[in-house]
Order: structure tokens, then sequence, then C-alpha cells
């Protein structure tokens, strides 16, 4: 569960780009998928910059984890495909490969990266979420193929490549926080929380690209 403090949070990057961080409702917008909404938490995020906003997100109420874990993984208790969320784009985007992402909800699928990265993008890590329209992705208990995961991704940039965005360890004990990282990344951190029951610490990369 995301946990917000009474006062919306408020963090400078090392640029001193002013980045604010605010609760936000439950998803009631009909775009998404009635399942889907019903397995959200009831309160989400907003991340802010310069004083806009630029997208929302929400976590699923307990996470589907496994009992075994995949090697050398930030989140190898998670199988591949597990629905993790939901995230709304306010203003025009673009993914962790630096393509573009139009303002919308998306669901958020985990994924790890095939050993020579070439689908997914160049990471610190493997772990990545890949953004799935929300329309096209009606249940979060459907478990893709991998091949079938790649093409609903797909749907959310119009290329041959899937929408990714990057996960990177959590810095630091604040949750939910929002920083500016040395490479220039917008990364959001959240708690969220394991169908086991255990929490899962969670720092995703809301703005910006790899290097390419």
């Amino acid at each position: 569960m995301i946990a917000l403090a009474a006062a919306a949070l408020l963090l400078f990057s090392a640029a001193a780009t002013p980045q604010k961080l605010e609760p936000t409702g439950p998803v009631t917008d009909k775009a998404v998928p009635e399942a889907v909404r019903s397995s959200l938490e009831p309160e989400g995020v907003r991340v802010a910059l310069s004083g806009e906003p630029w997208c929302d997100l929400w976590l699923r109420k307990g996470i589907p984890d496994e009992k075994d874990r995949t090697p050398g993984a930030l989140h190898g208790q998670l199988a591949v495909s597990t629905a993790v969320g939901v995230i709304r784009f306010l203003a025009p985007a673009t993914d962790f490969r630096g393509q573009a992402i139009r303002p919308g909800f998306y669901t958020l699928r985990y994924a790890l990266a095939p050993a020579d990265a070439s689908h997914l993008g160049v990471s610190e890590y493997s772990d990545f979420l890949l953004v799935v329209p929300a329309a096209e992705d009606p249940n979060p208990d459907t478990r893709f193929k991998f091949d079938d995961l790649m093409d609903a991704s797909r749907k959310a940039t119009g290329t041959r490549h899937p929408g990714v965005l990057s996960l990177t360890r959590p810095s630091g004990t604040s949750f939910p926080a929002v920083t500016t990282n040395d490479l220039g990344h917008v990364v959001l951190q959240v708690k969220g929380r394991l169908r086991s029951g255990a929490e899962a610490p969670i720092a995703l990369v809301v703005k910006g690209h790899a290097e390419q």
C-alpha cells in the first residue's frame, strides 16, 4: 500500500528542478477496465515536474509473487508479465528507449531484459515494467507468454519495440519519494505489498531514457 504523508512532499533534483509529490484518489476513469480498477490500491501518487502534472501511479493490491526467485534480479520474486499497477501519463512522455508514449492510462507488467538487452534498452539492471494500453489489458490476472507480452506493449509505442520503463534500486528509506539520480532520470519510489504479505519497495524511472 502506498502510504502518503498528510502534506505533499516537495523535493528538488541536483539541477534544482522542482519535483512535487502528492496523493491522488482511486482510478475511476472507465478507460481503465473494471477488473483492473478493482485490483488497484484506492490511493495513488502524482508526480509534478516544474509545476506541471507528469504522471499518476497506482500499485496493485497484493502483487502476486512466486516462491522461487530469479537469481540476480531486483524483483526476482515476480514472474514475467505479472501486473504490478497502472500509470497515467498526463503529458506526452517517452519510455526508457526514448520512444514516444501518449498521455493516457497504461498497465504495468514486469519483465526481464533478454541477455543481449536488444529488446528492452540498456540499464544497470535487467528489471523493467512494460507499458500496455489499459484498454488492451482488461484482466490483471492474465499471464502472457513473453512474445505475446512484447506484442501487447508495442501497442503503446506503435513501433517494433515494446514500451519499457526501467526499474532501479531504491535509494534511502523515504517512501513515497521522487528524486533525480546521477544520470538525470526522474525516479519515483513507492512501497507496495506482495500477495505473500511482504513489502515490495519499487523505484521506477518515470522520466529519462538510456543513452543509445
